[in-house]
């Protein structure tokens, strides 16, 4: 998919085929990912499959702004904790709509600025559903802001062993649940069903207003 995207300008419309589809090639490795241009948007057919194939840590990272994916299942990605599998570098403006985001290690989709996460469903994910992240807050103007989630289905996300030791007592570790916002100003979580998440549903971490 990378390879495509390179390969065509800005603002281009890739539709996916049924299928699973991958970047890295024959030989993926653990930074292989998708690097959209301004404008770019993917699209899937019934039953497209975007697969991280438990080797490469990112789907969809990058600064470029007006980035739109639709009706793809995006599974089996392995980045970190505190990271996430789409929109990794929480860029403006992203669409995320009609997706199937499960089973990756991480927060499954990053929110940026104007970011709309619209009839998905975020589920099965290591740590998070979704999550939001811009540098320290000094002001309002590093803050994200305007990010706008409804319509999902956010479950079944985070790891027991973060959150409770063996014996059963917590960790404090703060590390799993439904979402986290973290630095935003204004947020809107509109008609979602949240539910059977390790931890906390949503959760305003750290300098969030509006």
């Amino acid at each position: 998919l990378n390879t495509v995207t390179v390969n065509n300008p800005a603002g281009t419309t890739f539709y996916l085929l049924a299928g699973t589809h991958t970047v890295g090639g024959a030989s993926p490795g653990e930074f292989s990912q998708i690097i959209p241009k301004t404008g770019n948007t993917y699209i899937g057919a019934p039953g497209a499959v975007f697969s991280g194939r438990d080797v490469c840590r990112f789907a969809v990272t990058g600064q470029a702004t007006d980035v739109t994916i639709k009706y793809l299942e995006v599974i089996d990605f392995t980045c970190g904790l505190n990271e996430f599998v789409i929109n990794h570098d929480t860029a403006a403006r992203w669409t995320i709509q009609f997706c199937n985001v499960h089973d990756n290690m991480g927060a499954g989709v990053g929110v940026g600025t104007d970011t709309v996460i619209d009839h998905c469903w975020l589920h099965h994910n290591q740590q998070y559903g979704f999550s939001s992240y811009s540098p320290p807050l000094v002001s309002k103007a590093n803050s994200v802001t305007n990010m706008t989630i409804h319509h999902c289905e956010i479950s079944h996300n985070g790891t027991r062993s973060l959150e409770y030791n063996p014996d059963g007592t917590p960790t404090w570790a703060g590390l799993s649940g439904a979402g986290k916002c973290w630095d935003t100003n204004g947020i809107t979580i509109t008609d979602n069903w949240i539910h059977h998440s390790v931890h906390v549903a949503v959760w305003a971490d750290t300098n969030n207003v509006h």
